[in-house]
């Protein structure tokens, strides 16, 4: 009875707890509306990595140096300060004097774009941004088509192309140098029959170049795969200035040549580039293999011989 009685006033104690919940409640809402709104009255100091973007940089030119971030510290009431965290500023350089070469350009308050009023800026981790300009350019490429697998057995790739052109635009001195623009590889593994489909392409290793479009409609035709032998190939054979040769045997007894049955069927010799280079070497003997181009989408199965006896005199 003893703890009976010892539950009952821990009870009557705490009952208020569970009278009249709603008005806690709203009590609760209140108090917590008031620490928020002292809290957000009171003055802060607030640090951001704030971009930099680019105003008013002539359309001839473009900046080639990579932006950094700026640290920036701003001081003002917990409301201001909110709103940057609602909506970052940046800081916008105006380029419009900028020449090609080295530009600096100054960070000032006046520089930082926010949408937050009276607050004020403490610091920044940079005072000036120093910037590389270039003249921009333009160049139109075709795309290389880019495959990898192959078709399925008995099957070969006859072509890979794509009737687009890509424009190229950039930096002039980095696009004097881009001489292709690929595509994703293509996958080829089991296919026996044409087809079409539409390609990335792979944006080339250097910054600042833009390409459009990004990607590119490619048609892929598969064929039957042929072989076909061709015999008594003739060599053509280059020799170093006023000297002569003899070479043994004079001429390919066999060359055998794999591809696309509509390629294959149709090739001729003269479509064949096979020579014998001696440019460069002294007088001697020497024991040396052709050099056999054959044109795109055939491949070299064998050749009979290998090597060649060369005495260069």
């Amino acid at each position: 009875m003893h703890c009976f009685g010892i539950y009952s006033d821990v009870v009557k104690h705490f009952s208020w707890l569970v009278r009249d919940p709603h008005l806690k409640i709203i009590a609760l809402v209140v108090s917590s509306a008031f620490w928020i709104f002292v809290s957000l009255d009171r003055v802060y100091q607030l640090s951001l990595e704030l971009p930099v973007r680019i105003n008013n940089l002539k359309d001839s030119l473009i900046v080639t140096s990579e932006l950094p971030q700026v640290r920036v510290t701003f001081s003002g009431k917990g409301r201001e300060l909110l709103k940057l965290k609602v909506r970052q500023p940046w800081i916008g350089l105006n380029l419009a004097l900028a020449r090609p070469g080295r530009n600096v350009a100054p960070i000032s308050p006046s520089t930082i774009t926010t949408e937050a009023m009276y607050l004020s800026v403490i610091k920044t981790s940079l005072n000036e941004v120093e910037l590389f300009v270039s003249e921009k350019a333009e160049k139109l490429l075709m795309p290389t088509i880019v495959t990898q697998g192959e078709p399925k057995a008995g099957f070969t790739l006859r072509e890979a192309l794509s009737h687009a052109t890509v424009k190229v635009a950039g930096p002039k001195d980095r696009l004097h140098h881009l001489r292709e623009i690929l595509t994703e590889p293509v996958d080829l593994n089991n296919e026996n029959a044409s087809f079409g489909r539409l390609v990335a392409l792979v944006p080339p290793a250097l910054d600042n170049i833009t390409l459009s479009p990004c990607s590119v409609y490619v048609k892929v035709a598969i064929e039957e795969r042929l072989e076909r032998t061709f015999t008594g190939v003739p060599i053509h054979i280059i020799f170093p200035p006023g000297a002569s040769a003899q070479i043994e045997p004079c001429m390919i007894d066999s060359l055998m040549i794999r591809g696309p049955k509509s390629i294959v069927t149709t090739v001729a010799l003269e479509d064949f580039s096979i020579t014998l280079d001696l440019r460069g070497k002294i007088r001697g003997k020497y024991f040396l293999p052709a050099q056999i181009r054959l044109p795109k989408y055939l491949k070299l199965v064998g050749s009979k011989p290998r090597l060649f006896s060369v005495t260069l005199r």
